[in-house]
């Protein structure tokens, strides 16, 4: 393709004649090619209402990468710089609209290039999966981690089946992840049982056999839908597989902690770079079970909460969801402690 596309005059009724819903699909289209680099692409296109604002939303709408991938072809950049630098915006609008109306062959073959790109950097990250997470044929990325294990407390290692690793990272908000849990909570008791029945061998510890135990009877009363007996076991064996961390594990903890209760997205970055991405998996889910409760000070946490379930029992946390998160908090983190992972039956 040459260059005229962008050199085209602009058509001032091009915006006026284009519908809502087609800026909005736009707008999801360069949102599935960034993947995790936009958390709403809805959002950020109802949000362009002046130039300035609608030069930040296509800030965030772009991923670096895909800039310097495409960065050689003239029509790609030509039509960035047309969107970024022209401060009128019905008139840089309608200059994105006729350039992406024009080369409609360049942008699908951009989005097949970020694709292949997202497969080369996920492959280079598999060999440090949790064999289960491998199973399921998703290779989970940081986003997906920070919404499923850092933001809604779901843990994703060793323990959970390959089938509900699909489902959980297919869901479109932590409601739906929530439902996943709540309706799979028997599979989620199985799923327990045959990860402690996977790591029996010579080696045990007796602290390891003891807390095995308590697991198993916590299993138990779950199983009998005595949802607050035990939670309330899965509390307290928290606490002391909290105790009983590594000290890089436990820094790692305490950062992700940090980035949780502040939501910075910075701090989180940072504190992955610095972690083991195995680990990352195993410990990620931890702080949000540990998030700080105060009574008559603090909304009751939604998800499974340590602090809650210890110092002002309640109700609403004694769920078929809350529940199956303890279970796989509880279960994983053991597995990671014990290098599960590792044993050969």
């Amino acid at each position: 393709m040459g260059k005229e596309g962008t050199e085209a005059q602009v058509n001032d009724k091009a915006v006026d004649n284009l519908p809502t819903k087609a800026l909005q699909h736009l707008a999801n289209q360069v949102a599935t090619i960034n993947g995790e680099n936009i958390k709403s692409a809805a959002e950020a296109a109802s949000a362009i209402t002046s130039s300035e604002e609608f030069s930040t939303a296509l800030q965030t709408l772009i991923e670096p990468r895909w800039l310097q991938l495409m960065g050689t072809d003239l029509n790609y950049t030509d039509i960035t710089k047309s969107i970024l630098a022209i401060k009128n915006f019905q008139e840089s609008l309608n200059r994105a609209v006729y350039s992406i109306t024009n080369n409609l062959d360049l942008i699908a073959t951009a989005t097949q290039l970020s694709e292949l790109i997202s497969q080369i950097d996920n492959s280079a990250f598999a060999q440090f999966y949790p064999s289960n997470i491998r199973q399921s044929g998703k290779l989970v990325g940081a986003g997906k981690i920070r919404d499923i294990e850092l933001q809604d407390g779901i843990a994703l290692y060793y323990v959970i089946r390959p089938e509900l690793i699909n489902k959980l990272i297919q869901a479109r908000s932590s409601e739906q992840r929530r439902e996943i849990l709540s309706n799979s909570l028997d599979d989620i008791v199985e799923d327990c049982r045959n990860a402690i029945k996977r790591s029996e061998n010579k080696d045990r510890s007796g602290g390891e056999k003891w807390l095995i135990d308590l697991l198993l009877e916590a299993v138990a009363v779950i199983e009998e839908k005595h949802l607050a007996s035990g939670e309330s076991l899965l509390a307290g064996m928290l606490s002391y597989l909290i105790d009983s961390l590594e000290k890089q594990a436990n820094l790692l903890r305490k950062n992700l902690t940090s980035a949780r209760k502040t939501n910075e997205l910075k701090q989180y970055d940072k504190s992955i770079k610095k972690a083991e991405f195995n680990t990352l998996i195993a410990i990620a889910s931890v702080p949000a079970a540990m998030e700080s409760y105060y009574y008559g000070k603090t909304p009751m946490p939604d998800t499974f909460s340590r602090h809650a379930i210890a110092h002002h029992p309640d109700k609403k946390q004694f769920t078929p969801a809350n529940a199956a998160q303890g279970l796989l908090c509880i279960t994983s983190l053991m597995a990671y402690e014990f290098g599960w992972e590792n044993r050969q039956n």
